[in-house]
């Protein structure tokens, strides 16, 4: 068809058509987008915005608050536009001529002043701004500020609230806060009068007042903000950066994105600065609004209605604050005592038979439990004031029930009220309410409103109605009388409705749709939550708040309301909610019951729940005091740390822990598969609340080990506790026993209080009802003082028991008095508990509302353990013929020694005097009995060798040292910590004995010496550290062979114990590179992969691993076919393009081979493995081997999987020369027919098993078992568990026999030297061993990785202990994995641990099985920038390391050194863990901690110098807070030294290509020394073999020198050549050149730079040939 042609007409006429719409199209864009920013009806002049010109970012306020902004609406609206230049703040703020003025004079009134405010001439945001307002300002009291903004012309709506009544003055006189007014813009800014802080200061923005929008902003003094709502609060502390909440009360889900929820709650409490001062801030408005929190820090309100109506709260501490907030608005309410016990609930019981199984099940469990609660399912159809005929026919019976077993029912009543009859007849409630017209009605004031809750059509009774209120009363009056419930859950208030508005919809005017409306978001317990860990989390910071809103009686719905919730959630849900003031169990229907007898009757679960309700029940006296405080005086009852110790600023944040009042400190696991929780511990003496223990931590964090059935309980110091006997009801607990737990401070004084009437009835305090106790300790007297006795309870209750925790000394004798009664305690009711200070009197008769003086005398004495295994007890510690007494000391035993116990001096043959010392036969004092009789003999007599080392007794307090065990400090704590030493495939826990045995000490002395203790013992052992001081060596064999050196000071000890034991091993130069590893990798490919994005990335790299994976199903000398084929190719091709390659190798060797495995048969046929004794046959263990044609299900449990598919290992007796031989001829066939490597990996050599001793067991339970066992991980399991069996037999190189049970410590150091021998003899070079197991001379032949570590924040802080310990055992090839070896990394803690990685000797990224990947390049293109950049500081760093390593080898020095060995004598250095130095003269600062972006560092008595910027600090012996933004680690070159660095490369082996340079940091002095080893880099003992060079520098203000010490060409240090030169610190510098002396010419370098500002003179060379092999001399002039 062909295509038609418009005639002209056509065509003009189409133009046209098309122009007009394009106009009237942006005729209406123009309308839409302009209609709200009219200009107002009363401006007439055009208004021009004063915008700041240089104002930052934070400090705008937004004018275009809601979406859409343009820099044309802005304008329109007179503000100002300008993009921000990071961050979220807003582009569109307000100008400075915008808001109102004061034009009269303020009026003064009697309760403060008044004035008029005239809005300024501006454009309308939302239009009907109102011209006149009124403030008003009252001075109510010291602290309490009113302010209120109202139309001054019109009435507008204003809360009516029954607690707040009207101030008619006088106003206070000398308030503690002064007011000031800011005239035009207005503005009001309260200040506290005594710090002169300004608190609340308006005059940032301009006040808007419309008819529908008001908004304000007031900057604040500081970020520490907390309160507003409701909503889920992910944290306590608000976060500042432009974070908007709004606050409408709505029926949403608690999810944590910032939803409206529940209530409305306008007040916030401010923290001000670090003298725990603080302030409130509460606005009266019950609008809708949203409070913006800005990072100026300011708040911004924005309300659609009422007024501006602010009181503000001036408090001399957080708790003071809410004191004074509850003053005005209302203290909380007093629950009755039975509503502090337990309760159950459910939305979903099928019927009554459902709710009395549930009840029965947990009844038979003995579960503390008072209250059971039904939900709707009761209710006939979901209708208030009626329960189901059918399902619930015995409804009134099953409450009589509960009442007769001493518990409560609580039903649920939603305001909603259905339309519809009852199934048998009229429904009355909502007739009669018809008839007395309490309904809401709509608009037209006469007609119901309609609305759809649970029983379909409904309406809405109206509480503000007196007629209504009269309804409702009568209506649960009515059902009382049906069913005898207890209590009332009134839910769906805000109100709730299933449609919006009404049935009807809503009318579209400006109230359902005003011109602004605040972000609500679509969608007192917490709400209707869910079974997961986020809001057990969320819990906490709810509670916390609701505390601040005067809320005490709070808590969330356990274990979650919506899901299924898990047994560990639920389980730790249990323990924490045990704690909640409201301590309710609940779910919704369709899910699983979590009651706990559902989770059956001796789980874990129940048992933990029940011991922590009994918990929860034997202090509800203190509980209920609480809440008495609460109602009287306005306190939190649930109380963050930061109410306590205001001035800690390390309380600011926490919100994973909290107190009951101010003495219980809860701490809760609230994370999955968890046990260890980093938590703070304030600045007071605490106590374990199960133990009674003291815990030696205050005022910083430590790691609390929580198993699965524990929470962290402890009490603080200074406090006492009144308590009570639990039983499963209040009603019964109520009629036990009381009792007081005493928690002495340091100086042992405590106080507490009891409050006590009848549980039940109304206004007892205001009628005098009660009884209440003041309680008192000090100076061994305990006073209890009625203050009040006005209630005289039926039980007849009598304080029975008094417990005291802390109590220093033993008492030895108590005497109550009662009046003139005086009455002395029987010695067997005073029980003192030595190793925890527990002190218990018991038989006391104190009757409930007398008053009595107890008084107490006490000795101290001081013992040594003489029953250090558990279950000691009196029988057991007399049979061993030693003391049983109480003692003061924490920890301290209670079974010790006479003074004769133990051996004696045979006088018969006396001491014999020799030259170095002295010898003496010793008898054992046959006074007492023998220990351990008929179990092991007993040695007689024994023979004594002293050497003197010194003439004088150490007297020390300070140890380092004994591994290998993870340690929260590197210096040790002395309160009797006993520290296990047995070899054992464990990964790093407090307290839990590791991979290998270093019983090595250092102790620093008062006089600034130093000495060091070794132990030369292989057999397990532990040592106790004791407060005296003193220490306790326990073993279990061999004999006591203790080597002592005394060194000058800490680093000389170092010095003299490797001189001992031998030098640390010299390190191949390119094993300090970067080092990638992964237990995971899936083939060759995903390697291959990696290295090609790393050398993409450009981020230095020099090793390459492979774990178990490319092994033959794990066996050692074995390649997998189909993965790992391509390997042997790759690693030859990246070795010729300058990297290096490591294996791993485990000692386990398959023995279940189908096919022939020349690895067993041949070390099989050489008799090189472990056997039983008399040869009779291989003790055959478990390990990584798998079974052949096996497949292998991984969904098995770990337990399956080794009896189903690992083979049969042997382990090799490495002791024997055959073994040695048979080990190198297996590496050295693997390493020339299969894979080439430069270095090996030995793992698993504790010897690690999967079977405890054997596949077969064993057979000697006094080995495997011994008489003592030491405080060893899971000793209840034995010496054998996850190894061999002890019985085991091994050979000595000579032959001799020996058992496993005395060598076992020596398994993996027996391998590592001819592993290492192996390697150099095959590979030809130095090669680089890593062992997991050590002993004491490992360090001769090995560097050492820490284990097995966790990706967790507190491991970066044990890793530097770990490495500095290990320095002090001569192993200076230390690191750890690098962002962790278990679970998962987060980018923030991997990024941060790149950073201190990067300063590890042994640098090695690498994570287990299952783990996402960590390596640099797994994160995005920031990490990977930041990580070149810190490893590009270490490659050009190595010439400097690699020089420590040389020093160490040499001479024993340590490489990583903590800050205490370069300045021993400065005391504040001792302590210090979380710095380390490289050398003398590196000093690391990593961050540590998650969120942190500054460092606190210690700053040592030397010149110190920037890394980056080359500038000195001024400070020295101080802490200082260090800038630590992600990108930066804080490094300082100490003044004195000279460091040789190297323009970096990819690898070392092109970096050692480049020029050399030289840091010249000079010290006050003008000078600075150093020196440069040199050689090949990977020869074998090139400094033995003389093949090396050593250059020593030399430098003043005005020079630098080399000194050539040693020389020989085949250190390659005639290819290097020195290139740059930078000297820090030359006060002087003023000629343009420097004056270069080589091979006797000199040479004028023009490239020179100076910066006076950092006093930095940089002189390149490059362009010269100045080999370091030869003398050479800079210098220049000086004024």
């Amino acid at each position: 068809m062909a295509r038609r042609k418009f005639t002209n007409l056509e065509a003009m006429l189409i133009a046209l058509f098309v122009m007009m719409t394009i106009v009237a199209i942006a005729l209406i864009v123009l309308s839409a987008t302009s209609k709200p920013e009219c200009p107002d009806k009363d401006t007439v002049e055009p208004f021009t915005p004063s915008c700041p010109f240089a104002i930052q970012d934070n400090d705008r306020t937004n004018c275009h608050p809601e979406a859409g902004a343009s820099r044309e609406r802005c304008e329109a609206r007179g503000c100002c536009w300008k993009p921000v230049t990071n961050g979220s703040g807003p582009w569109c703020f307000f100008a400075v001529n915008i808001g109102y003025k004061v034009q009269e004079s303020v009026n003064k009134t009697q309760s403060g002043f008044e004035t008029l405010l005239h809005r300024i001439p501006s454009p309308s945001l939302y239009g009907n701004d109102i011209e006149i307002l009124r403030l008003t300002t009252e001075i109510q009291t010291p602290n309490r500020f009113r302010f209120k903004i109202t139309d001054a012309n019109k009435h507008r709506f204003e809360v009516p609230h029954e607690i707040i009544k009207p101030f008619d003055g006088p106003a206070a006189p000398n308030p503690n806060y002064e007011v000031e007014l800011a005239k035009n813009p207005f503005g009001i800014l309260i200040r506290r009068k005594s710090t002169r802080t300004v608190l609340f200061d308006t005059s940032v923005a301009p006040l808007i007042f419309a008819d529908q929008y008001l908004q304000i902003t007031a900057t604040l003094p500081s970020h520490n903000i907390y309160g507003l709502g409701e909503h889920v609060h992910r944290h306590y502390r608000h976060d500042t950066n432009w974070k908007i909440w709004p606050i409408f009360t709505r029926d949403a889900f608690p999810n944590g994105d910032m939803t409206n929820l529940y209530g409305h709650h306008t007040f916030f409490m401010c923290l001000e600065i670090e003298d725990g001062l603080a302030f409130g801030v509460f606005l009266l408005n019950s609008n809708a609004m949203e409070v913006e929190l800005q990072p100026r820090p300011s708040v911004t309100y924005r309300t659609i209605g009422g007024i501006l109506d602010f009181y503000i709260f001036v408090g001399s501490s957080p708790e003071d604050v809410v004191h004074e907030y509850l003053t005005l608005v209302g203290k909380p309410l007093m629950p009755p005592y039975w509503s502090l016990g337990f309760q159950l609930s459910r939305w979903g019981y099928k019927n009554l038979s459902d709710v009395e199984a549930t009840v029965a099940r947990n009844r038979k469990i003995n579960l503390p439990y008072d209250i059971q609660i039904t939900d709707i399912d009761y209710m006939e159809n979901k209708k208030d004031f009626t329960y189901d005929m059918e399902k619930f026919h015995n409804l009134p019976e099953f409450a009589h029930d509960l009442h007769a077993h001493g518990q409560r029912y609580i039903i649920i009543l939603d305001p909603a009220i259905s339309t519809q009859a009852l199934i048998n007849g009229p429904y009355d409630s909502y007739d009669k309410g018809t008839r007395m017209g309490v309904w809401v009605n709509e608009s037209d004031g006469k007609t119901p409103l309609f609305g759809e809750v649970w029983p379909g059509e409904t309406v809405f009774p109206d509480y503000t109605n007196p007629q209504g209120i009269k309804w409702w009363v009568e209506e649960c009056s009515n059902f009382h009388q049906k069913i005898n419930y207890d209590g009332l859950w009134i839910d769906m208030n805000e109100v709730s409705s299933f449609k919006q508005g009404s049935i009807k919809g809503c009318v579209k005017n400006q109230w359902n749709y005003p011109p602004f409306v605040p972000r609500s978001y679509s969608g007192h317990w917490l709400g209707d939550n869910a079974a997961n860990w986020n809001d057990i989390k969320w819990a906490i910071p709810g509670m916390l708040e609701f505390n601040l809103f005067g809320f005490p009686y709070i808590g969330a719905d356990i274990c979650g309301f919506f899901d299924d919730s898990p047994e560990e959630l639920c389980r730790r849900w249990m323990q924490v909610g045990a704690f909640y003031p409201f301590c309710r169990n609940h779910n919704a229907e369709n899910y699983k019951p979590q009651d706990p007898a559902y989770y059956g009757e001796d789980s874990l679960l129940v048992n933990s729940s029940k011991h922590y309700l009994n918990i929860r029940y034997t202090l509800l006296p203190y509980l209920y005091t609480l809440f008495h405080k609460a109602n009287v005086y306005g306190a939190t009852v649930v109380r963050p740390l930061l109410h306590e110790f205001p001035t800690d600023s390390a309380t600011w944040t926490i919100d994973r822990q909290f107190l009951w009042g101010p003495a219980l400190l809860i701490t809760p696991v609230l994370d999955p598969n968890t046990e260890i929780v980093h938590a703070y511990v304030p600045d007071a003496v605490w106590y374990e609340y199960e133990t009674g223990s003291a815990i030696s931590a205050q005022k910083q964090f430590m790691d609390m080990h929580l198993p699965g059935d524990k929470l962290g309980l402890h009490v603080r110091g200074g406090f006492i506790f009144p308590t009570q006997q639990p039983a499963n009801t209040t009603f019964y607990s109520r009629k036990n026993p009381l009792g007081l737990l005493v928690a002495l401070d340091e100086q042992e004084k405590a106080s507490g209080e009891l409050f006590w009437d009848d549980g039940e009835s109304k206004d007892t305090y205001e009628k005098g009802v009660y009884t209440a106790y003041q309680f008192t300790v000090a100076k061994n007297v305990l006073d209890i003082k009625v203050q009040q006795r006005g209630y005289i309870d039926p039980n007849n209750l009598i304080f029975e028991e008094i417990k005291f925790l802390g109590m220093n000394s033993v008492p030895t004798s108590v005497i109550v008095k009662h009046g003139q009664d005086v009455k002395t305690l029987l010695p067997e009711n005073i029980i003192y508990h030595h190793a925890t200070k527990v002190a218990y009197f018991t038989g006391l008769q104190l009757e409930l509302g007398e008053s009595y003086s107890i008084e107490w005398n006490s000795s101290s004495i001081i013992r040594i353990d003489c029953h250090p295994e558990e279950h000691a007890n009196e029988a057991a510690c007399r049979k061993r013929g030693c003391i049983w007494a109480s003692s003061p000391e924490v920890s301290e035993p209670y079974c010790f020694y006479e003074k004769d116990y133990g051996y004696l001096l045979n006088k018969g043959k006396g001491i014999t005097v020799t030259e170095r010392g002295m010898t003496a036969e010793i008898m054992r004092n046959k006074a007492y009995p023998e220990r351990y009789q008929g179990i092991t003999p007993t040695v007689q007599i024994l023979q004594v060798d002293v050497t003197y080392l010194n003439d004088h007794m150490l007297n020390f307090k300070y140890i380092y040292g004994f591994g290998e065990t993870e340690h929260r400090s590197f210096k040790h704590d002395l309160n009797w910590n006993t520290w296990g030493m047995f070899a054992k495939d464990q990964p790093p826990g407090y307290k839990m004995n590791g991979y290998g045995s270093q019983p090595f000490y250092m102790g620093l002395e008062e006089n600034f010496k130093a000495h060091g203790v070794l132990l030369l013992n292989s057999n397990a052992m532990d040592v106790t550290l004791q407060p005296h001081p003193s220490l306790t060596y326990r073993t279990t064999g061999g004999i006591l062979d203790f080597y002592m050196v005394l060194g000058t000071n800490p680093e000389n000890v170092v010095e003299q114990y490797t001189a001992l034991i031998g030098r640390p091993v010299m390190p191949p130069y390119w094993s300090l590179g970067f080092q990638l590893c992964r237990y995971g990798y899936v083939n060759t490919t995903e390697i291959e992969d990696l290295y090609t994005d790393m050398k993409n990335a450009k981020i230095p790299y020099d090793v390459q691993y492979v774990d178990i994976d490319y092994m033959e199903r794990q066996l050692d000398f074995t390649l997998d076919g189909n993965d790992f084929q391509n390997l042997p190719d790759f690693f030859n091709k990246i070795r010729s393009e300058g990297m290096r390659t490591i294996i791993i190798l485990d000692p386990a060797i398959s023995g279940n081979e189908t096919k022939s495995y020349k690895a067993f048969t041949t070390g099989r046929d050489n008799n090189v493995f472990i056997n039983w004794k008399n040869n009779l046959g291989i003790v055959w263990g478990k390990v990584w081997p798998d079974i052949p044609n096996a497949t292998v299900n991984t969904s098995k449990d770990w337990d399956y999987q080794v009896e189903h598919y690992r083979a049969y290992a042997a382990f090799p007796d490495f002791f024997r020369n055959e073994t040695v031989n048979w080990w190198h001829t297996a590496i050295k066939e693997y390493y020339e027919r299969t894979l080439k490597f430069d270095g090996l990996w030995i793992d698993m050599n504790e010897p690690a098993s999967f079977v405890h001793g054997s596949v077969h067991g064993c057979h000697d339970n006094k080995l495997n078992y011994p008489p003592y066992m030491p405080a060893l991980e899971s000793k209840h399991l034995g010496l054998s568990h996850k190894t061999l069996c002890m019985e085991s037999e091994q050979f000595l190189p000579d032959g001799t026999a020996v058992r496993h049970y005395d060598v076992h410590n020596l398994y993996g150091w027996s391998q590592t030297k001819p592993t290492l021998d192996s390697l150099q003899n095959i590979t030809g070079e130095r090669g680089i061993v890593v062992t997991r197991s050590t002993f004491p001379s490992t360090g001769q032949w090995a560097g050492h990785w820490l284990g097995d570590n966790t990706a967790a924040w507190n491991q970066m802080h044990k890793s530097i202990i770990g490495m500095m310990e290990f320095s002090l055992f001569g192993i200076s090839y230390t690191g750890a994995d690098i962002c962790g070896f278990f679970k998962n990394a987060t980018y923030e803690m991997c990024l941060r641990w790149m950073q201190l990685g990067a300063f590890y000797p042994y640098s090695r990224n690498h994570n287990g099985l299952g783990s996402i990947r960590q390596d640099p390049v797994a994160w995005n293109e920031t990490f990977q920038n930041i990580t070149r950049n810190v490893l590009q500081i270490r490659y050009k760093l190595l010439p400097f390391l690699y020089t420590l390593m040389y020093e160490a080898h040499v001479q024993g020095s340590t490489v990583i050194r903590p800050l205490l060995h370069e300045f021993f004598e400065d005391k504040n250095t001792w302590d210090i863990d979380r710095q380390f130095l490289w050398g003398g003269a590196l000093m690391i600062s990593p961050v540590l901690d998650q969120g942190e972006t500054s460092v606190h560092a210690y700053i040592p008595d030397s010149l110190w110098y920037d890394w980056f910027t080359a500038k000195s600090i001024p400070q020295r012996r101080k802490w200082i807070d260090m800038p630590a933004p992600f990108d930066h680690i804080n490094l300082h070159i100490r003044g004195g030294y000279v460091i040789p660095w190297q323009e970096p490369g990819n690898t070392t082996y092109y970096s050692r290509r480049n020029s050399l340079g030289l840091i010249v940091a000079l010290d006050d002095k003008q000078v600075a020394r150093g020196q440069l080893f040199w050689d090949d880099g990977q020869s074998i003992d090139t400094f033995e073999r003389k093949e090396y060079f050593l250059a020593k520098f030399t430098a003043d203000e005005n020079r630098v020198q080399t000194e050539i010490v040693h020389d020989n060409p085949k250190s390659t240090a005639s290819e290097v050549k020195l290139g740059h030169l930078q000297v820090w610190g030359l006060r002087n510098f003023h000629s343009t050149s420097v004056t270069v002396t080589y091979e006797n010419n000199n040479h004028t370098i023009n490239n020179v730079e100076y910066k006076s500002e950092s006093q930095e003179l940089y002189v390149q060379m490059t362009d010269k040939n100045f080999q370091i092999d030869k003398p050479l001399e800079i210098f220049w002039n000086t004024p």
